[in-house]
C-alpha cells in the first residue's frame, strides 16, 4: 500500500510542473509554426550540419583528384598510373567505412541521444590528418596501404555524420520548413565536390613551377589538398559539442520535459507537460520497437522506397564522382 505524498513534496512537484509548463514548447506548436520564421539557432544548425556535409563530400571526392598525382609520385614504373585494382580499392575504402559508420552512429544516436553529435567529426579530423601524413614503413605497408586504411577510418566518421546531421536538422525544424532545411544541408555535398576541384586547381597553380622542375613536388600537392579537408570540420567542432539535446528526442524518447524545456525555452500547454513529465522512465527495446513499427506495411513501404531509390542514386553519384577523371579521359 503506497503512502500519500506530503504537501511539501506535492508542492515541489507542482512547482517543477509549472516551471516546465512555462518553458516548454509543445511539439504540436513547433510543427505548426510558420515556415518563414528564422532565428540565430536555425542559422547555427544549418551552418553546423551543412559544414559537415560539405566536409564529407570534399573528403570523399578529393581522392579522385589526387589519384593521378599518386600515380606520378609512387608508380613511375607503371607509366605514371596507379594500377586499376589498387585504385579501385583505395577509392572504395571510404564507402565501406561510410556504411559501417552510418549503422553504428545511427544506433548510438537512438540509444544515447543526439548529445553524441560531434564525436563523428573527431573521427573525420583524425582520419583526414592521418591521410595527409601517410608514409611508407621501412618494410611492409606502403604509403598507399596506410592511406587506404585511414580512408576507411575517415569513411566511418563520414558515415556517422550523415544520419546525425540529417536527424539534428530535421528535429530542430518545424514541419513547414523541414524539407527546405534538409535540402539546404544536402546541397552542401555538391558545393563540397566543387570546392575539392577548385582547391586542387589552386594548389596545383601554387606549385606549378616546383612541379615543372621536379614532378615529385606533387607529393606536397596531394597531401595539402587532402589536409585542407579538415579545416571546416575543425571550425565547427565547438558548435557540435555545444548543441543541446533535441527537444523531440527528449520528449518522445527520454520523456524528459525538463530537458526539452531547456532545449526549447518556450511556453507549452499544461496538458502536454503533464503527459511528458508523468511518463515513467523504462528500459527501451529498440529492436522490438523497430520491428513493431516497420512490421506494418504502410511504414515499411516508405522506408523501403526511400532507401532503395537513395541506393540507386548513390550508385550513379559515387560511381561517377569517384571516377570522373577516368571517364573524362576516355577516348
Amino acid at each position: 500500500m503506497s503512502t500519500p505524498q506530503s504537501p511539501s513534496i506535492y508542492n515541489v512537484e507542482q512547482e517543477q510542473l509549472d516551471q516546465a509548463a512555462y518553458k516548454l514548447a509543445s511539439l504540436e506548436k513547433l510543427d505548426k509554426s510558420g515556415a518563414g520564421y528564422w532565428n540565430w539557432f536555425t542559422v547555427r544548425t544549418l551552418l553546423t550540419s551543412g559544414a559537415g556535409f560539405f566536409t564529407d563530400s570534399y573528403d570523399v571526392f578529393i581522392i579522385n583528384l589526387v589519384t593521378p598525382m599518386l600515380g606520378y609520385v609512387y608508380y613511375s614504373s607503371n607509366n605514371n598510373k596507379m594500377p586499376a585494382n589498387i585504385e579501385g580499392v583505395l577509392k572504395g575504402m571510404s564507402s565501406v567505412g561510410t556504411m559501417f559508420g552510418q549503422l553504428f552512429f545511427g544506433f548510438c544516436g537512438d540509444i544515447f541521444g543526439r548529445k553524441i553529435y560531434g564525436f563523428e567529426l573527431l573521427i573525420i579530423i583524425l582520419g583526414t590528418i592521418n591521410c595527409a601524413t601517410s608514409a611508407s614503413a621501412v618494410r611492409g605497408v606502403s604509403v598507399i596501404g596506410f592511406l587506404g586504411f585511414w580512408r576507411l577510418i575517415l569513411g566511418f566518421g563520414i558515415g556517422g555524420d550523415y544520419p546525425m546531421s540529417a536527424t539534428i536538422t530535421s528535429e530542430w525544424s518545424s514541419a513547414g520548413r523541414r524539407g527546405m532545411m534538409m535540402a539546404l544541408i544536402f546541397s552542401m555535398q555538391g558545393i563540397g565536390n566543387l570546392a575539392a576541384s577548385i582547391v586542387t586547381l589552386i594548389v596545383l597553380a601554387c606549385f606549378k613551377t616546383a612541379v615543372n622542375n621536379d614532378v615529385m613536388a606533387l607529393d606536397y600537392v596531394w597531401r595539402i589538398c587532402i589536409g585542407l579537408g579538415c579545416v571546416p570540420a575543425v571550425g565547427t567542432i565547438y558548435l557540435r559539442f555545444t548543441m543541446p539535446e533535441s527537444p523531440r528526442y527528449a520528449l518522445n524518447v527520454q520523456h524528459d520535459a525538463e530537458a526539452a524545456a531547456a532545449a526549447k525555452g518556450q511556453h507549452a500547454s499544461d496538458e502536454l507537460v503533464q503527459q511528458t513529465t508523468r511518463v515513467e522512465r523504462q528500459e527501451r527495446n529498440h529492436w522490438a520497437e523497430f520491428r513493431a513499427y516497420f512490421g506494418q506495411w504502410k511504414n515499411f513501404k516508405l522506408l523501403f522506397g526511400t532507401a532503395s531509390t537513395w541506393f540507386l542514386i548513390d550508385i550513379a553519384f559515387y560511381g561517377l564522382g569517384l571516377n570522373n577523371s577516368i571517364i573524362l579521359n576516355a577516348h
